[in-house]
């Protein structure tokens, strides 16, 4: 036992390459508006079975000039309860971000992909800033787009969710003063433009990751192993460990798992474990019958110890009346 307990160890956990589906994230384009920049959160999704995202590049339209692209140095979605509102905070401090571009670019009424040297690696939950800007002393920069909500999602699938975030009006990256010299340089309720394109790096099975896998791998895993356990099955005569390798290298898609399917099954246990915190709290918050009934008891012994004294405070009363 202890020796199959370390051989799954071993195992790898990670895929060691990189998927290139095509993942291209392109965002509604209603062209509301253009200044100097954008800034907005993106959030990577915990719904399938990933190891990371890599953002390798953006693209944005509009006049262009003199761009960077800057991401924040930290997860931005655990210090408040929201990351636009974390936003806020870090935007106009360049201590917490890293820039990543730099080049200068010609108008381009198409979007134009502004590829990193370096991606971006996003960990399963984890949400980061992104901001574009560029250095032109126009109005005509970058478009973006009104929103109207500041938790408002502008784009979601099963890897990421790209939030609102909030529009730049100085040529001069992260100036609280505006292109006009006063009021401030940023205004919310703006929504980013463009596509964003990603890679994925799938997690590989092991025993310890076997709930981050969807239904039908479940089944085909249980299956497996409980082939093994039949002295007449072929699979009897290959070792636990063998059987580990056999699954960690199975994609968690080739069992037909779907990614909305799964999505959808993590929605309901995230709301099944709410309602299961709720209810633990109101029976913690409600007395027990026992409770109640001592509680009852209590007023009874003092309500009859009132009456006792009051008697005998009428007794006294009288015999002083006398």
């Amino acid at each position: 036992v202890l020796q199959a307990k370390m051989a799954a160890l071993t195992l790898p956990q990670k895929a060691t390459y990189e998927l290139h589906e095509s993942l291209c994230v392109d965002t509604n384009d209603n062209e509301d508006h253009t200044f100097c920049g954008i800034v907005f959160p993106i959030q990577a999704k915990a719904d399938l079975p990933i190891s990371q995202l890599l953002i390798r590049s953006v693209a944005v339209r509009g006049h262009l000039g003199p761009l960077t692209v800057w991401v924040t140095n930290d997860d931005i979605s655990n210090v408040a309860e929201s990351s636009l509102e974390n936003l806020q905070r870090v935007r106009s401090d360049s201590r917490f971000w890293t820039k990543i571009y730099e080049k200068n670019h010609a108008p381009s009424r198409t979007y134009k992909k502004l590829e990193f040297d370096s991606p971006i690696v996003m960990r399963p939950g984890e949400t980061k800033g992104i901001y574009i800007h560029s250095a032109a002393h126009h109005d005509l920069a970058i478009v973006y787009d009104n929103s109207y909500s500041m938790r408002s999602t502008r784009y979601s699938d099963c890897f990421i969710s790209i939030l609102s975030g909030a529009a730049h009006l100085s040529p001069t990256p992260f100036d609280a003063q505006n292109i006009w010299g006063w009021g401030s340089a940023w205004r919310d309720y703006r929504e980013f433009v463009g596509q964003v394109e990603l890679g994925v790096v799938y997690q590989l099975w092991r025993p310890d990751e076997h709930k981050r896998f969807g239904p039908r791998f479940h089944d085909v895993a249980s299956t497996i192993l409980a082939c093994q356990r039949r002295p007449e099955s072929p699979f009897a005569m290959l070792p636990d460990e063998c059987i580990h390798y056999i699954l960690n290298m199975c994609r968690w898609d080739w069992f037909e798992d779907r990614a909305d399917k799964m999505d959808a099954r993590r929605s309901r246990r995230r709301k099944k474990k709410a309602r299961s915190v709720k209810r633990d709290m109101t029976h913690r918050s409600e007395p027990s019958r026992a409770q109640r009934e001592e509680t009852i008891a209590s007023g009874n012994r003092r309500w009859r110890s009132f009456n006792a004294f009051g008697k005998v405070r009428e007794k006294i009363l009288d015999a002083f009346s006398k």
